[in-house]
C-alpha cells in the first residue's frame, strides 16, 4: 500500500508542476522564428535579383534587337543606294556613249572644215567651229620631234581654242598617250580604257593638266585624211544637268530626308581613301585623277579614326563591318557595305542616329527599375501581411493547444484527487473485509483496486505532462464511450523533444479519435484501441490500431490522406475530413513517414515515425 502511496504522491507532485507548464517560446522557436523572418527577406532579395536578372537580360535583347533591327536598315540602304548606283552606272555609261559618238561627229564636221595640214590650219577657224558646234573646246594634237630610243616622241596640242592647251605636252598622259598613238600608227585604239569607235576613242571623264579644277568629257578622231588628231570636249558646266540627273547626291539627299534616322551617306573609293592624293605631273602642273578620287559620292562629315581601315576590311573581306561610336556630340552607329562595281568598286558607309536606340533603352530602363522597385516593395508588403498573419494564427493554434492541455490536465489531475479522496473509503472497506467479510470478497475487491491504480501508474510512467494529459483524456472519453483502450509509451520522460511535444499531442489525439470513432460503429464488446509509442536516439514512433467494422481495401487506404476525406457522418457539419492530413503534415514537416497497415483480418493500424 505504501508503493501506491508512494504513486499518488509523485504523481500530484507531477500534476501540481505541470498545472505551471505553458507553452512558452523554445530556443530553438525563437531561432526558427528568426530564421523564416531571414528566410522571407532572403526570399525578397532572390526575386528581386532575379526581377533584375531578367530585365537585365531583357534590356541586353532589346538593345540587340534594336542595334540589329539599325544595322538590318543600314543594310537595306545600302542595298537600295547600291542598286540605284549601278542603274547609274549603266545609264551613265549609255550616256557617256552618246556623248562620245556627238564628240565623234563634231570631229567629223570639224575635219570637214579644215585643212588636212595642220601648218594651214589657224586657232581662230577652231573658235568658230567650236561655236558653231556649241561644244566647249576643240584641240589639235600632232607628232612632234623624232621617236628616240630613250625618250618617246612626243604628242602636243598644237592648235586649240583653249590657250592654256596650245602646244601641251602628252607624254606624261599614261594609257591616254597610248591612245594617241595607235590612232596615229594605225586609226585604231586597243587599249582596254575608254570607248571605242571607227577612228575614235573616248576617254573616261577626268580632268586635265590645262585646268586640273574641271571635269572634261573628251573625244579623239583620226582617219588618216590628216596629220592631226581632233579633239572636241566638252567641259563641266555642260555636264551639270548630266550629272543632277545621272549623280548619286540626289539620291543621298532624299534617302537622309526620308528617314530620319539617317545622318550621312558616302561612297569611299577603298583603293585611295585613307592614303595620300594620287598626284601626277602632267606639264608641270600637279593633276589628281579624277577615277581615283577618295570619295566618289555623298559627305564625309561624321569622321573617325578607323574609318580607313574600316573600308579596307570591309573591301578586302567582302563583308559589312559595323562599329558604335561618338562623333560630333552624338552616338553613331557606322556601317561599311563594300559594292563590287564593273566600272570601279567602292565601299557605301551609312552613319545612322544611335542615340534614338539609347533613348528607347533609358525610357525602358526607367520602366524597368520602376517595376522592380513597386515588384519589391509589393512583395516585401505582401510577405509582412503573411507572416504577421501567419503567426498571429500560429499564436491561435498555441493557444487553443495550451487551453486544450490544460483542460486535460485540470480532468487528470481532477481524477486523481478523487482517487485520493477515495483513499481512506478504500482502506476501511479493505479493512472491514479482511475482518468480517470472507476471503473471495477481499481478493475481488483488492484486485479492482489495484487494477485502478496500475492505470494510473502507466500515466504516470509517461512522464511527459503534455502527452500524460491527452493520455488521460483519451482514457475518460473511452470509459464513457464504452471502449477498451489500451496504451503503452516508453521513453516519452526525456524533455528534449522540444517543440515537437505538441506536433506529438497532435498526432496522437487525431489518430485515437478517427479510431474511437471507428469502433463505435461495433458493439460494445468488440470496441478495443491500442495506442503504442516509443523513442529512440533516431526516431519518435507512435501507432494506433483498432477494429474495423469492415473490410478496408487498398484504394480506400489512398483515399484517406486527402484532405477533405472523411468516413464520418457530415450533417452535424463537425468532421471536415482534415485527420489525416494534418497527421500526414506533421510528420513531413520533419522528413517522417506515415504508414497504413491493413494486413490483419478487419484491423487497421497507424504508424507515424518521425526522426530526432
Amino acid at each position: 500500500m505504501s508503493f501506491h502511496l508512494i504513486r499518488y504522491h509523485e504523481f500530484e507532485n507531477l500534476t501540481q508542476r505541470s498545472m505551471n507548464f505553458r507553452f512558452r517560446p523554445h530556443k530553438k522557436g525563437m531561432f526558427l522564428l528568426s530564421f523564416r523572418t531571414k528566410a522571407s527577406v532572403i526570399t525578397v532579395i532572390v526575386v528581386a535579383c532575379v526581377l533584375l536578372l531578367n530585365n537585365v537580360t531583357y534590356y541586353i535583347s532589346t538593345k540587340n534587337i534594336l542595334i540589329d533591327n539599325l544595322t538590318n536598315q543600314t543594310e537595306t540602304i545600302a542595298s537600295q543606294i547600291e542598286s540605284y548606283i549601278k542603274d547609274s552606272q549603266r545609264k551613265s555609261q549609255y550616256a557617256e556613249q552618246l556623248l562620245a559618238r556627238q564628240m565623234r561627229l563634231a570631229a567629223i564636221a570639224t575635219k570637214l572644215q579644215l585643212d588636212p595640214k595642220l601648218e594651214n590650219v589657224t586657232n581662230e577657224q577652231l573658235m568658230k567651229i567650236r561655236d558653231e558646234l556649241e561644244i566647249s573646246h576643240i584641240t589639235l594634237f600632232k607628232r612632234s620631234g623624232e621617236d628616240l630610243p630613250n625618250r618617246k616622241e612626243d604628242i602636243k596640242g598644237l592648235r586649240s581654242t583653249n590657250e592654256k592647251e596650245r602646244n601641251l605636252s602628252s607624254l606624261e598622259f599614261d594609257y591616254w598617250y597610248t591612245a594617241f598613238d595607235q590612232l596615229l600608227r594605225d586609226g585604231k585604239v586597243t587599249i582596254p580604257q575608254g570607248y571605242k569607235l571607227t577612228h575614235f576613242w573616248s576617254g573616261p571623264m577626268d580632268v586635265t593638266s590645262s585646268d586640273p579644277s574641271k571635269l572634261n568629257k573628251f573625244g579623239y578622231y583620226h582617219d588618216n585624211t590628216t596629220d592631226y588628231i581632233i579633239n572636241p570636249y566638252v567641259r563641266d558646266y555642260f555636264l551639270t544637268e548630266f550629272q543632277a540627273i545621272m549623280g548619286h547626291d540626289k539620291l543621298i539627299q532624299e534617302t537622309i530626308a526620308n528617314i530620319p534616322d539617317v545622318l550621312e551617306i558616302s561612297g569611299f573609293n577603298p583603293k585611295t581613301f585613307g592614303k595620300a592624293p594620287v598626284v601626277i605631273k602632267q606639264n608641270n602642273n600637279d593633276v589628281s585623277p579624277f577615277p581615283d578620287r577618295p570619295i566618289y559620292f555623298g559627305s564625309y562629315f561624321y569622321k573617325d579614326g578607323q574609318d580607313h581601315a574600316n573600308v579596307r576590311r570591309a573591301f578586302e573581306t567582302d563583308k559589312i563591318v559595323t562599329t558604335r561610336i561618338h562623333v560630333n556630340n552624338k552616338d553613331i552607329l557606322k556601317s561599311f557595305i563594300p559594292v563590287k562595281s564593273e566600272t570601279y568598286p567602292y565601299v557605301i558607309s551609312v552613319v545612322m542616329d544611335y542615340g534614338a536606340i539609347q533613348e528607347t533603352l533609358d525610357q525602358q530602363l526607367v520602366r524597368t527599375i520602376m517595376i522592380i522597385f513597386v515588384g519589391t516593395l509589393s512583395s516585401i508588403i505582401i510577405l509582412f501581411v503573411l507572416q504577421r498573419w501567419f503567426t498571429r494564427s500560429k499564436d491561435a493554434a498555441v493557444q487553443t493547444a495550451q487551453e486544450i492541455y490544460l483542460n486535460n490536465l485540470d480532468n487528470m489531475f481532477t481524477m486523481i484527487r478523487g482517487q485520493r479522496h477515495d483513499l481512506i473509503n478504500h482502506v476501511n472497506t479493505i479493512h472491514y473485509l479482511a475482518t468480517y467479510g470472507t476471503r473471495e470478497e477481499l481478493l475481488q475487491y483488492t484486485e479492482d483496486l489495484t487494477g485502478h491504480v496500475s492505470q494510473v501508474n502507466d500515466i504516470v510512467r509517461i512522464g511527459n505532462p503534455a502527452i500524460a494529459a491527452i493520455v488521460t483524456a483519451k482514457i475518460v472519453e473511452a470509459s464513457r464511450n464504452k471502449i477498451h483502450f489500451e496504451h503503452e509509451l516508453i521513453g516519452f520522460k526525456d524533455g528534449s523533444l522540444g517543440v515537437k511535444t505538441l506536433d506529438i499531442v497532435r498526432i496522437i489525439s487525431n489518430l485515437i479519435d478517427n479510431a474511437f470513432h471507428e469502433v463505435m460503429k461495433l458493439p460494445e464488446q468488440e470496441r478495443k484501441v491500442v495506442l503504442k509509442g516509443y523513442t529512440n536516439e533516431d526516431e519518435v514512433h507512435i501507432s494506433v490500431s483498432n477494429v474495423c467494422a469492415k473490410a478496408i481495401s487498398q484504394e480506400e487506404v489512398q483515399l484517406f490522406f486527402q484532405s477533405g476525406y472523411s468516413t464520418k457522418p457530415s450533417e452535424d457539419g463537425k468532421h471536415s475530413g482534415l485527420g489525416l492530413a494534418i497527421i500526414q503534415s506533421l510528420a513531413g514537416m520533419y522528413k517522417g513517414t506515415v504508414a497504413c497497415d491493413i494486413s490483419k483480418e478487419q484491423q487497421i493500424e497507424f504508424q507515424v515515425t518521425i526522426p530526432v
